[in-house]
């Protein structure tokens, strides 16, 4: 989506040396995981990472103050070809949110096989992090007759991270599995969860938490179960340069040990130390509240579910969701962004990120029949497209286009023209509130429509 008039933001990117060597910031974040080595080797542990660098020796540069996110990013550029920064800012921002009072944060980080995320939810680590390759009915608590909490999870994650690598697993599990793990997060992330077994066991924890899972686009079979029992989590589809990462792996001996270390251990150092320089109460600009208010209203608005039955027939008149709870989660995580980025109050260019999360929770071919209106509307005020020319616009097929437009159309998102073959416009409340939101039409699509 184009940036309204007078909103413009520059993607952040590593400040290097005059003569376009090394980056200055992986100089420091060098020195970090050496300072981390030489640490573990002082009490006698071993060292999350060799040690390759020598800052004192080689160039001067002092340690710096704490870990920032620039250090993290610049290790994550040296190892892995993910040039979608700004997804990896947001990632660091829902971490370091852990640090927030208030609800938790929540995230799901979206790439196909081989793209990295993995590798990137890997390097989570450390006192404040528990890691799991996946999640199960009994993840959070299970029916075991242990000493309380011991074989629990939940009793340890209060104020912490949760890292689940493979959400997309649950695609394995029987539904009713399914249904009971999303049940389980809907009611945990209210900070609370008690469950009773036919075991007798009874038990109950109170825990807030954050939680970032990897998956891939196969976690959209979970669509309709996760709005009907509340969204709790936010949604970044992060971009990557297949070409790269490929080459990268082929030349690659070690299997990526080296590399996880190093990870691993800038990783450690900037989660490890966030509570000392994370500011909860960064100032929000009040165009970006204004601009909130209208994002989490509109977002919610297109994103609720539209139950169909096995025959496709819509089951129940269905209830747009408020944004009550997504506009919360959107401004935690826009000040979670300033804080990653380093400046004292909320940017234009955080507003378009949050803007870029909250969008991709809008299922996709609804997302892209919504561009097609907007663009109709913004070429002709007033205009009306037919199903099979908003399929042509948005290369859909005809059959997908009737059913999202009239599922828009049961959320009255959409108004209709026609008594048998329809034509279709977007609301004026829905047009207001993505002009509010500064979500326009994009580009592609209005060149499409001339």
């Amino acid at each position: 989506m184009d940036e309204s008039e007078g909103w413009k933001w520059v993607p952040w990117e590593t400040e290097k040396d005059k003569d376009d060597s090394t980056p200055t910031v992986l100089i420091e974040a060098e020195a970090i995981i050496n300072s981390c080595a030489s640490n573990a080797a002082s009490i006698g542990v071993a060292p999350p990472v060799a040690a390759t660098f020598s800052p004192s020796a080689s160039t001067g540069i002092a340690l710096p103050s704490h870990v920032t996110a620039q250090h993290v990013l610049a290790v994550i550029n040296k190892h892995l070809d993910v040039k979608d920064q700004e997804a990896l800012e947001v990632i660091l921002a829902t971490a370091i949110a852990i640090n927030f009072p208030g609800d938790p944060s929540w995230l799901h980080v979206v790439a196909p096989p081989g793209g990295g995320k993995t590798e990137i939810l890997r390097a989570f680590n450390g006192s404040r992090v528990e890691s799991r390759d996946t999640i199960t009915p009994q993840t959070l608590i299970s029916g075991l007759k242990a000493a309380q909490g011991k074989a629990d999870l939940l009793p340890k994650l209060n104020k912490k991270l949760l890292i689940i690598k493979d959400f997309g697993s649950l695609l394995s599990l029987h539904q009713q599995k399914q249904r009971d793990i999303f049940a389980d997060l809907r009611v945990a992330y209210d900070g609370e969860l008690k469950k009773t077994f036919g075991s007798g066991v009874d038990k109950g924890y109170k825990a807030t938490f954050g939680l970032i899972t990897g998956a891939t686009d196969a976690i959209d079979r979970f669509y309709l179960i996760h709005a009907q029992l509340g969204e709790r989590f936010l949604r970044i589809n992060l971009q990557g340069d297949n070409d790269k990462a490929i080459a990268r792996a082929l030349e690659s001996s070690d299997g990526g040990e080296a590399m996880r270390q190093e990870l691993s251990a800038i990783m450690r150092a900037f989660l490890d130390s966030s509570g000392e320089w994370v500011d909860a109460n960064k100032y929000l600009e009040q165009q970006h509240i204004e601009g909130l208010k209208a994002l989490a209203q509109v977002t919610a608005w297109l994103r609720s579910p539209v139950a169909r039955d096995r025959h496709r027939s819509i089951v129940y008149k269905p209830h747009p969701e408020v944004g009550t709870r997504l506009v919360k989660q959107l401004k935690r995580l826009i000040i979670g962004l300033a804080n990653i980025r380093g400046t004292i109050c909320t940017t234009h260019q955080d507003y378009f990120t949050t803007r870029r999360v909250a969008l991709s929770t809008v299922p996709q071919y609804r997302f892209d029949i919504v561009d097609v209106l907007q663009a109709a509307e913004a070429l002709k005020p007033g205009q009306e497209l037919t199903a099979q020319a908003i399929g042509g616009f948005a290369e859909m097929s005809n059959t997908v286009v009737r059913e999202q437009i009239e599922d828009l159309y049961e959320l009255r998102a959409v108004t209709r023209t026609g008594q048998v073959s329809y034509t279709w416009r977007l609301t004026d409340k829905v047009h207001d509130l993505l002009k509010k939101a500064s979500v326009n039409a994009s580009a592609e699509q209005i060149q499409r429509q001339r």
